[in-house]
């Protein structure tokens, strides 16, 4: 609890209204935190609430309201006449005069009014504070006594409890009764934690303090933890956060800290680079943050070109490259481990048994940073930066942390009632694509259970990493910061489960700083502020100089108590072209197509009921609308008048028909809802931006163009003769890059994209993308679906990804090297290099215009439309329509022939070659090989052994000599070497040709054709093997073997022959034998076996 003295030494009590109304409810008012305000000597006063000061409906009770000066409490009740009547002119009074510019400090030391306006209405009162008040510090006048607010002007008609008596005025001059002490409940001005001189120093001297204990600065990063301190959260008084309790314990919370979007990537881009979304251009995970900011621009490399010794582990920004990483880090621990997917079965489950906490993301990267701890050197100040995944879905982690929330204690809320009926279509029809949600009541429960789990195993993490700061020595003299992307949907807004809304389960974040030396430790900061104020922050704690381009204010002075807030009190969150601004007690939002919400923060902190088409509180939406759009520099069009840019990066809303949009000289960005509109740039108009889920033409002089995730579905976009930009962030869209350079990002699934002309860049996203690179020498990239990238003309990079991609080069000379998964390579025309990277790849020669020869062992015999091909990887061949010789090289290979008759060798290894269409031509006889035939008459040759061979078609297992373990399917010919080989057919029509030396050949079933060889060759003829021919009998030497027909000898069988033109023929009932250019004489006794 932070409190200061006034000018005559009397205790001042600030309590924020947010925090009051949440602990009035508890009635619990015992430790309220005082925000860190300081004028000149006085640090400023506010309301002091006593136990039952608001009453069940949310009024102020009587006696709620207890002076700092006289102790006394005050009647309020709600409405004007009450107002009038409790609090006279002293209610009216200070307003008027602020009003009028009169000067805020007018009136008695005791503060008395300066004039009189007792019959005013309060909202007249309040509209004249919202509308013409400057800033400045403000207090609240009550019955003649003027309690001090926060700085920033408090522009609200209902400051604690609704329309009451309770108004706004400046603070009084210095000088209060000597007797307050005696009444203000013993509440003591002091800043327990803060260094002695801490209370006296002027910021600049803080600095230079902080300098002097610690240069250096722990960032806890965690991904899409609601916050969790304050009253009114949904995990408040639910979830087991020790550690993170322990920073709170000795740190300063900041409870009213907002993100810039609530998405995790252009949230950690803006908060890393200190920048809201509306100038880096990031709106959406699906961006590639690198194209729109410069890494050099975030705080990883201001601290590290400060030469400190900069780390990162685990999850800091959403995706960051290699060569990027080099750039910002000393040491670098990317995500990895498990965090979601399989071997987990379920969106919610304990951690499965194949699995240890020792295999998880988070722990992987705590214990990356420990070890890191143990090895740095304590010369070189250092920036560690810890990233958690958890509680990112899915949600599944060990037991043991599930048990820590038992399922029967589980609460969530916005189950029931009908929250969304005042809200909005634009966001309602939006919501399904958030997140998953429960069917039942019953997992529900179990959702947040499993949330609150993954809470506490993240809490768990940082634990184990703040015990080691501490056992190194390096806790109290470093300065920690603990942030969280963006909160979290936990079922409230009737069961909405996820992110990317401007309610305040989304936006409202954790943050925490513990200053070194643990300045101000236990102190709760109720200020509006935004996490892009973090950057600005740890420099001031460093002494580090401030970066030109932040956009934040520093947030030191709250931190250390020395002062008030830099800035204005508002934050805004973006939400694509949708904005929230938060200021004072009221929460606006303005959504694209112009809808509105407003929530009283103080009487609906759950918002509830959006006020914003209620006519009494017209005069504040405009005030606030008028707030935002110049905060957020937005412009619209109005029916037949254009939108009008400035000089500035501004940001249109364009959603009905024909609107017009004459865009500056600035970065502006438009958000096109209707196909129709029209955008108007010049040539030196800066680097402009359309975000559109409509089908959209992209603009003369704009260069790029995004849809919207969650909500554009099935459309097209085209680019225009510029060097584009093109982002698809949802599935089934379709982009056209158009005549430039243009880079395309298919980041959802199933996406088709065509660059078109020029050298494009163009990347797959999540699923199954068809990507056309056209002309150009184009680099298409696959991502983490079975792509399809096609470079066609020019000398093209083709890159796999995680699946089972194919890329096809084209024409050119190309380079195509896959990724993790099993690809298929077609360079196509040109010397290209195939690179298969990991997996099992195919070098494909599909559409080739004639055969090609392709050899994985010695490409340099390579021909055809394979000549010049170099492989790296590459473990499988697939050929041509036609005629095609592929050779592999004895890493287990499969090979495919295609359509034409084509020669396959599989080499040494475990090869499997399919001829497929044709009559192909396998040669066995290395090692194993599994060879299917396919369709036509295909052959197994064994032409290069020496040995012999047994090969049978029928019985493979019988197969011996370099035929063993050889299988064959759909072969119908086998052909021997040069040793004496045994060869088999099977029931179908087979042609068995033997070798050199002398064979043994039986066809079986079918009508079979042997032909011998050379050599004294055995050809065997049984009764039942249907009607056979012998090719190449030699009289004297080669042998028949004719059995199953009853002859006794050998002359039976040969006086069974009969000779028809030059061959000889024997007919046994349906089976016979032909021997060609045979006759009868050519049979020997001893050449005929019985």
């Amino acid at each position: 609890m932070n409190t200061g003295s006034g000018a005559e030494g009397h205790a001042w009590y600030w309590i924020h209204p947010e925090r009051a109304w949440e602990r009035a409810r508890r009635h619990d008012f015992g430790d309220i935190p005082m925000t860190n305000r300081k004028s000149d000597s006085t640090l400023g006063a506010g309301l002091v609430l006593a136990p039952g000061a608001l009453d069940e409906a949310g009024g102020i009770a009587g006696g709620g309201i207890v002076s700092p000066e006289t102790g006394a409490s005050a009647d309020v009740s709600t409405g004007a006449e009450a107002a009038a009547e409790t609090a006279g002119p002293a209610l009216a009074a200070p307003l008027a005069e602020e009003a009028s510019g009169g000067d805020r400090d007018a009136g008695s030391a005791a503060g008395e009014p300066v004039g009189e306006n007792s019959d005013a209405p309060v909202e007249a009162l309040f509209d004249a504070a919202e509308t013409d008040a400057p800033a400045g510090d403000m207090g609240v006048t009550l019955a003649g006594q003027v309690f001090s607010a926060p700085d920033a002007p408090v522009d609200t008609v209902d400051q604690v409890a609704g329309p009451s008596a309770l108004a706004l005025g400046p603070r009084p001059a210095a000088g209060v009764d000597a007797g307050a002490d005696a009444v203000v409940t013993n509440i003591q001005a002091r800043m327990d934690d803060v260094p002695a001189q801490a209370a006296s120093m002027t910021p600049d001297q803080v600095t230079s303090q902080a300098v002097a204990t610690s240069q250096n600065v722990v960032i806890i990063a965690i991904d899409d933890l609601a916050q969790w301190v304050a009253p009114g959260s949904n995990l408040y008084g639910q979830v087991k956060t020790p550690n993170m309790d322990r920073l709170v314990g000795d740190g300063v919370t900041f409870t009213n800290a907002y993100t810039p979007v609530a998405i995790c990537n252009p949230a950690r881009t803006s908060v890393l680079s200190g920048q809201m979304p509306d100038t880096t251009g990031v709106h959406f995970n699906r961006q590639n943050w690198e194209d729109y900011v410069s890494p050099q621009d975030t705080w990883p490399a201001h601290f590290l070109e400060a030469g400190y010794d900069v780390s990162s582990f685990g999850k800091l920004f959403h995706l960051v490259n290699q060569n990027t990483v080099d750039q910002l880090f000393t040491e670098y621990q990317p995500l990895s481990g498990y965090y979601n997917g399989a071997p987990a079965t379920e969106y919610v489950q304990p951690l499965p048994d194949e699995l240890t906490e020792a295999d998880m993301a988070d722990t992987i990267a705590v214990d990356a940073a420990i070890d890191y701890l143990d090895r740095m050197s304590g010369d070189t100040p250092f920036m560690m930066n810890v990233g958690l995944v958890k509680p990112h879905v899915n949600w599944v982690v060990p037991q043991e942390y599930f048990d820590l929330h038992p399922i029967e204690d589980i609460v969530v809320p916005g189950l029931d009632g009908d929250d969304l009926s005042d809200v909005p279509d634009f966001i309602v029809e939006q919501l399904p694509s958030r997140g998953k949600s429960p069917t039942s009541v019953q997992e529900a429960k179990e959702f947040m259970q499993g949330y609150l789990a993954s809470v506490s195993y993240a809490d768990a993490q940082i634990g184990r990493f703040l015990d080691a700061l501490e056992a190194a020595g390096q806790y109290d003299d470093t300065h920690i910061v603990l942030w969280s992307d963006h909160g979290y949907h936990l079922g409230d807004h009737d069961d909405t489960w996820g992110k990317f809304t401007l309610w305040e389960e989304a936006t409202k974040v954790p943050l925490v700083i513990k200053a070194a030396g643990n300045a101000n430790a236990g102190t709760e900061v109720d200020d509006v502020v935004n996490l892009i104020d973090i950057f600005p922050t740890i420099c001031d704690l460093t002494g580090r100089p401030q970066p030109d381009h932040l956009e934040g204010d520093s947030l030191m002075s709250l931190v250390y108590g020395t002062g008030p807030a830099e800035g204005n009190g508002m934050s805004v969150t973006w939400m694509y072209g949708s904005a929230m601004l938060r200021k004072g007690g009221w929460a606006y939002i303005h959504y694209e197509d112009g809808s509105e919400e407003l929530y009283h923060m103080i009487n609906d902190p759950q918002q509830k009921t959006n006020l914003a088409g209620i006519e009494r509180y017209a005069d504040i939406v405009d005030g606030l609308r008028a707030d935002l759009f110049d905060a957020a520099q937005l412009v619209t069009a109005d029916a037949d008048v254009p939108a009008v840019g400035g000089a500035g990066t501004q940001t249109f809303l364009l959603s009905d028909p024909n609107d017009r949009a004459i865009g500056g000289a600035g970065d502006d960005i438009y958000f096109v809802n209707d196909s129709s509109v029209v955008i108007t740039e010049d040539a030196d108009g800066g680097r402009d931006t359309v975000f559109t889920d409509v089908d959209f033409v992209l603009p003369d002089n704009v260069e790029m163009i995004e849809t919207k995730g969650y909500s554009s579905g099935e459309i097209t976009v085209w680019g225009n003769a510029a060097d584009n930009v093109v982002t698809l962030a949802d599935s089934r869209q379709t982009a056209y890059g158009g005549a430039g350079n243009d880079t395309i990002f298919a980041a959802g699934s199933y996406s088709t994209a065509f660059g078109e002309a020029g050298n494009d860049r163009i990347i797959g996203g999540i699923l199954d993308d068809f990507l056309d690179g056209g002309e150009g020498n184009d680099a298409i990239y696959a991502r983490s679906g079975d792509d399809i990238l096609l470079g066609r003309a020019g000398n093209d990079t083709l890159v796999g990804g995680d699946g089972a991609s194919q890329l096809f080069g084209g024409g050119g000379s190309d380079t195509l090297t896959g990724g993790k998964g099993d690809e298929t390579l077609n360079g196509g025309q040109g010397g290209d290099y195939l690179d298969g990277g990991a997996g099992r790849d195919v070098a494909d020669y599909a559409g080739a215009l004639t055969g090609v020869v392709a050899d994985l062992g010695d490409s340099g015999a390579n021909a055809g439309d394979a000549a010049g091909d170099t492989y790296v990887s590459i473990e499988n061949l697939s050929g041509s329509a036609l005629d095609d010789v592929l050779i592999g090289d004895g890493r287990d290979n499969r090979i495919w022939g295609g359509a034409g008759n084509d020669r396959l060798f599989g080499g040494d290894g475990t090869n499997n070659l399919y001829g497929q269409d044709g009559d192909d031509y396998f040669l066995g006889g290395v090692t194993k090989s599994n060879m299917y035939g396919g369709n036509g008459r295909d052959t197994v040759s064994y032409r290069a052994d020496t040995l012999g061979i047994y090969a049978d078609l029928q019985d493979q297992a019988a197969n011996s000599g370099a035929a063993a373990q050889d299988t064959y399917v759909d072969i119908e010919q086998l052909q021997g070497g040069a040793g004496h080989d045994y060869l088999f057919g099977d029931t179908r029509d087979n042609a068995l040709f033997g070798g050199d030396k002398a064979d043994r050949l039986t066809g079986r079933e079918g009508d079979d054709r042997l032909v011998g060889g050379g050599g004294s060759d055995l050809f065997v003829f049984l009764s039942g093997f249907d009607n056979d021919r012998i090719d190449d009998f030699e009289a004297g030497l080669d042998r028949l073997l004719l059995r199953g027909f009853g002859f006794g000898t050998s002359q039976e069988a040969i006086d069974a022959f009969v000779q028809v033109g030059s061959n000889l023929v024997l007919t046994m009932g349906d089976d016979s034998l032909t021997i060609l250019n045979t006759t009868v004489s050519d049979l020997l006794l001893d050449n005929v076996v019985v």
